[in-house]
């Protein structure tokens, strides 16, 4: 069994219990249409959204009862879960002719459990007369308990006969297995719907996973490699300067679907969730009645513990699914979901390594006279990675054709896919936006893969938008984001923008001058703390850790091969300020970095770090068995080796402190001495001698001021500190834990009071 636990609705005082029924009562299916110009559109209410009754007490319970999902079939759904008192109560006002949509799961922990189950929809008239008995709207039969563990069983009711009544839903388990804590009832995905009256407002997002943009036929790419692109091109929008928030999947797909920047919610890689707190378009969109889902095949997403499955009712994933799947699962979804509108995350992973497109697309690109070791598939890239490894010039070519199959075979499925919509009819009512997290590197500036740096060839995504506003066959060259995508979908249903966020609404920049271009900013690689600016047509790429920067010329210099920071040192003062103020940490944390050298012996670091105020978590990264990591009430001792694991130099510890807690002691011992001159403490590279240190976070540069070459020289400790808007809740007054300086600037735009 598969269940995570969220509380969707807060715990309320006692005294407002009935004010909150009559409220549901009259309003719970009665939200205001969205509506234009010329339409009504159809309306619809989740009741993921609305805290049920429990039992057969007029009062709600404490603790409210929680929804939960559960996963069968590579897919997960998220419900209400019977409670012992087995009965759940919606109250409702059924306004017009509706149904209501459910789909059933029982699950059984004991299979050695016998026993009946029955589940039953009740309908009770608020008019009715008490001896009146409630209508009952489905019922299952004792012999349908083997169907209901084995398939998510979907219930359609139709209620035109209920139409304009007031009164409440009653899910009810009965039988001699209702109540048993090893038996699960899911009523999953619970929605009120009216069928199809007027015209849908559909979205379909198509996330492709690292995907360059110039791999892409209508930025210019050969036209055989993605020519169902380009024919949506021709009817859509194409902006043509697009920026990712990061250079990998994780946290660019969070700040899509937030439209917030991955530092201020908190999906960093140190945190590997986006957090309960941070809001989802799938939540935003749920709470309007949408039908949300995802299709995806990239861990990252699809694992129970992502965050990604915030708001959407089911999430499909398939680790490395490839396009037809994920393609197949998305029109199983729009099918299922046709009498409503509808919201779906399509995610294909196929151009993400290991490179192994289909025999006839491997074959579509290659060189005729190759014949290297990698005719059909590439599953080398960690070997390739390896610093000091030999690259043979018509091996990276081939490689980069495998790459350009497997872009080439998503193509194809999303052209089958579009096939689909157009003859089902939804096509035209579909908002389609076409993008990516990042792009591939293929040593344009000495490395494969992504993550690693911020240069455009991993965040510079295409972005094309098919639907009204949007006109055709258009090229828009004002530089924009993929944060802009949820206040462009908000804009699209005339929703109200959601506060602080950062994007602009792409519908903005549809035949509008008036919109000057703005700053874009990005941040977040693997293991650095790397981040950019792109202020057309300069763009400035700043190391929080060191405070290296470098700023490119992108119009006259596309690849970014020439830094001219030098020459240019009011942009980059002011670019790298801007991304001071801008860029903040949602929490403030320390970072420890043991730092080993490929021509020393391993050494021995061993030390305490300590936080007076307490330590809330800590994140260790490269640390293998033989490494001791001890944590207690308010320290950290350690014991690692920095032996090095492949191309990784770096053994990092990320220590969140308790709110408020920004001092921070300890020493380090290198194979039992004093350290001398490989111990950094301070974020500077002025080593500290004696391995003990004594400093509070607001002391720390912003940014970090050790060494730019540390990775490369020798074996050592650094300790670094990264401010973040998470102030003492206790104190008068806060610092943030940042300088002066940057507490001023974040004033005067606005950011702090």
């Amino acid at each position: 069994m598969t269940a995570r636990y969220k509380i969707i609705s807060p715990k309320l005082p006692t005294p407002l219990i009935f004010s909150i029924f009559i409220i549901l009562l009259l309003f719970s299916s009665c939200r205001p249409d969205r509506n234009d110009a010329s339409e009504n559109h159809p309306s619809a209410l989740s009741l993921l959204t609305v805290t049920p009754f429990v039992g057969t007490e007029t009062a709600l319970r404490d603790p409210l009862p929680e929804t939960t999902r559960y996963s069968l079939d590579n897919e997960s759904v998220e419900g209400w879960l019977s409670p012992p008192e087995k009965i759940l109560r919606f109250p409702i006002n059924i306004s017009r002719d509706a149904h209501l949509h459910i789909r059933l799961r029982l699950v059984i922990d004991k299979s050695s459990l016998i026993g009946n189950l029955t589940a039953r929809v009740e309908f009770n008239r608020l008019e009715s007369s008490g001896d009146n008995a409630p209508d009952i709207l489905f019922e299952t039969r004792p012999d349908q308990i083997t169907g209901l563990v084995q398939n998510w069983t979907p219930v359609d009711i139709d209620l035109s006969d209920y139409a304009i009544s007031t009164g409440e839903f009653r899910f009810i388990a009965d039988g001699s297995l209702a109540g048993n804590p090893d038996v699960h009832l899911l009523w999953g995905e619970p929605a009120i719907y009216y069928p199809d009256e007027n015209r849908h407002h559909n979205i379909l997002l198509i996330g492709v996973d690292t995907l360059r943009q110039d791999i892409c036929s209508p930025y210019g790419a050969d036209p055989e490699i993605t020519p169902n692109l380009s024919s949506l091109a021709e009817n859509a929008s194409v902006f043509t300067k697009v920026w990712s928030q990061s250079p990998w999947t994780f946290p660019s797909f969070s700040s899509m679907i937030t439209g917030n920047y991955p530092s201020t919610i908190g999906a960093i890689g140190y945190n590997e969730r986006i957090p309960d707190s941070a809001t989802t378009i799938g939540e935003i969109l749920r709470a309007e009645g949408y039908a949300t889902h995802t299709s995806c095949g990239n861990p990252w997403i699809g694992n129970e513990n992502s965050g990604f499955d915030q708001g959407m009712d089911s999430l499909w994933y398939k680790q490395n699914a490839i396009a037809a799947e994920a393609v197949s699962n998305t029109e199983e979804f729009i099918s299922r979901s046709g009498d409503r509108d509808w919201f779906c995350f399509l995610h294909l992973q196929d151009p993400h390594s290991d490179y192994a497109p289909p025999p006839e697309f491997a074959g579509k690109f290659r060189d005729p006279n190759y014949s290297g070791r990698y005719p059909l598939a590439f599953r080398d890239l960690d070997t390739w990675r390896l610093e000091g490894y030999q690259f043979d010039p018509t091996e990276v070519d081939q490689i980069k054709n495998l790459y350009t199959g497997e872009v080439a075979y998503v193509d194809y499925c999303l052209g089958e896919l579009f096939n689909w919509m157009a003859s089902n009819g939804v096509m035209e009512d579909t908002l389609i936006i076409f993008t990516a997290d990042h792009g591939e590197e293929f040593l344009e500036h000495g490395h494969f893969g992504h993550g690693q740096n911020q240069f455009d060839v991993l965040v510079r995504t295409p972005l094309i938008i098919k639907g009204p506003d949007f006109t055709e066959d258009t090229k828009i060259d004002t530089p924009v984001s993929n944060m802009d995508i949820v206040p462009t979908i908000l804009r699209y249903l005339n929703l109200p923008a959601a506060e602080n966020l950062p994007g602009t609404p792409l519908q903005d920049y549809i035949n509008n001058d008036a919109n000057p271009p703005r700053i874009i900013f990005g941040e977040e690689c693997y293991d650095d703390a790397t981040k950019f600016a792109v202020d057309w047509p300069y763009k400035c790429i700043l190391d929080f850790m060191t405070g290296a920067t470098t700023l490119y010329d992108l119009e006259n210099d596309p690849g970014e091969l020439t830094d001219i920071s030098l020459s240019h040192p009011d942009i980059t003062e002011r670019l790298t300020n801007d991304m001071r103020t801008t860029l903040i940490s949602r929490r403030p944390y320390f970072i420890v970095l043991i730092v080993g050298h490929p021509d020393e012996n391993p050494m021995h670091f061993t030390g305490n770090i300590t936080l007076p105020g307490g330590i809330d978590s800590v994140r260790d990264y490269s640390l293998n068995e033989s490494d001791i990591l001890t944590l207690n009430e308010n320290s950290i001792d350690f014991d690692i080796v920095n032996s090095l694991h492949g191309t990784k130099t770096l053994k990092i510890l990320v220590i969140f402190p308790t709110r408020g807690s920004y001092d921070l002691s300890g020493s380090v011992r290198i194979d039992g001495d004093a350290p001398n001159d490989r111990f950094f403490p301070y974020g500077t590279s002025d080593p500290d001698p004696t391995g003990d240190i004594s400093v509070y976070m607001g002391d720390f540069p912003w940014p970090a001021q050790i060494p730019s070459d540390f990775r490369n020289q020798k074996s050592a400790c650094y300790i670094l500190a990264i401010p973040g808007l998470d102030p003492d809740e206790n104190a008068e007054s806060s610092d943030y834990g940042l300088d002066p300086e940057a507490i001023e600037q974040l004033r005067a735009i606005g950011y702090l009071k």
